[in-house]
């Protein structure tokens, strides 16, 4: 670039100094100052303003491929929202259980008769929970009923404990994912009347999560 400006500042040297030997010979002045006129034949473009207009055009050019539109279209943008979610939703279940207090001759009971059975429940891993059982379908206060026959019953108590205080009390808990089994205890009080049948009752369980 630079060898380009040297050799244009000789050249208007030169030029200068072939005007000022034209003036002599003619016998009139030689304008030292050159037309402003012959400037643009005296100095034509530099190098240097070429390349820098080269280089414009061609980053203007490979930004445009860059970006695969014009560069109005470059600036029109639209924004929307991508909603993203995802939900754990804890669940019980109890698979029912079951008592069964045996056998007895028909009369007067002698003697208390205890048995143990047992509830299952399932609940999601890290989840609180509950259980109660109902009064059963023949409740008397106190006590829970078996029915036998057309109108014979039987009274018990059900425990979740082995006190046998008529009491149930399973929870609060935490689930663990796996499938879990609550004991339950029962207790047929001495001094009952009990007559040739098969005694049952049906008992609700209820989980609360």
């Amino acid at each position: 670039m630079r060898q380009i400006r040297f050799a244009t500042k000789d050249r208007i040297l030169i030029e200068k100094s072939r005007l000022d030997r034209n003036a002599a010979g003619s016998g009139e002045a030689g304008d030292l100052s050159l037309q402003s006129s012959s400037l643009p034949e005296l100095c034509p473009q530099s190098g240097t303003a070429k390349m820098k207009k080269f280089v414009s055009r061609s980053a203007l050019a490979a930004a445009a491929l860059a970006f695969g539109m014009s560069g109005a279209d470059a600036f029109n943008t639209q924004t929307s929202n991508l909603s993203v979610s995802f939900t754990a939703t804890a669940t019980c279940a109890t698979g029912g259980g079951s008592l069964n207090f045996g056998a007895a001759t028909p009369g007067t009971l002698a003697a208390v008769i205890r048995a143990t059975g047992s509830i299952t429940v399932t609940c999601s891993d890290g989840t609180p929970y509950s259980v109660a059982l109902d009064n059963g379908q023949h409740f008397a206060e106190p006590l829970r009923q078996m029915h036998a026959n057309v109108s014979d019953l039987l009274g018990y108590k059900l425990s979740s404990s082995a006190l046998g205080d008529n009491i149930i009390n399973f929870g609060p808990r935490t689930g663990t994912g796996s499938s879990e089994s609550l004991p339950v205890y029962g207790e047929i009080q001495s001094g009952q009347t009990v007559v040739a049948g098969s005694y049952s009752d049906t008992v609700s369980i209820t989980v609360s999560y």
